[in-house]
């Protein structure tokens, strides 16, 4: 991925057969440049035969310097399969004389893009989704697993740690091995310890029930300061 370099191809016929071209951009879009004023990135000549097939392809490659790019950058391009290559010359460029009836689009790169999301599969392989409709492999989860799991020594809140017993945890690919496959999207099923939590909800009624025993007892304080106050 890369940022969008704007050129604009010339044509200009020398000879029976031969056309000169030219790549040019605008002066603003080189390091070197002057803006306003074109500058020529590639030259060359196209030589075709009689029938209009693409003889041969020469190209004059001057050092090109883009804003934001590394140094010293030749660009070429591909018009096709020159006979002189041992090509047909027709996959390309031809020159006929007819009109055009033809067009042909070949993308190989594409604009720069930034990344807008991501998506796991379940062999824990890492999607990269970007705004130029790109997408990317990031990289690819571990899943670890023990050769004795029932050796794991248990922290408490239905966590657990490798011990002696369990050995060393084993990272290697999901779904290889024993190793469980990684599922996205989705909420996996209560790892709760209910005993623990059920004494911590018995903890907050009994202290609900003592704030409301609290305040229940000073009202009935209120009220008799009230009625001695009255008699």
């Amino acid at each position: 991925m890369g940022n969008a370099r704007p050129l604009t191809m010339y044509y200009n016929k020398t000879a029976e057969n031969t056309w000169e071209f030219y790549a040019m951009t605008d002066g603003g879009n080189l390091s070197d440049g002057v803006p306003g004023e074109p500058s020529v990135v590639v030259q060359g000549t196209l030589a075709f035969d009689q029938n209009g097939r693409l003889e041969s392809v020469s190209q004059n490659v001057v050092n090109t310097n883009f804003l934001g790019a590394v140094a010293d950058q030749n660009l070429q391009f591909n018009f096709g399969d020159p006979t002189d290559q041992l090509g047909t010359g027709e996959k390309g460029t031809t020159q006929y004389g007819s009109k055009s009836a033809m067009f042909r689009n070949v993308q190989d790169g594409w604009a720069a893009g930034v990344l807008t999301d991501t998506s796991i599969d379940a062999d824990g392989i890492v999607q990269g989704v970007y705004t130029n409709g790109q997408n990317r492999t990031l990289g690819q989860l571990g899943v670890a697993r023990f050769e004795a799991t029932e050796r794991l020594s248990k922290m408490g809140d239905n966590q657990f740690r490798e011990s002696v017993l369990s050995g060393q945890p084993l990272v290697g690919k999901p779904n290889t091995n024993g190793r469980g496959i990684v599922m996205t999207k989705s909420l996996e099923q209560s790892n709760v310890d209910l005993a623990h939590e059920f004494v911590q909800m018995i903890k907050a009624q009994r202290g609900f029930q003592a704030s409301a025993k609290g305040v229940t007892t000073a009202n009935e304080m209120l009220d008799e300061v009230v009625n001695l106050k009255s008699r």
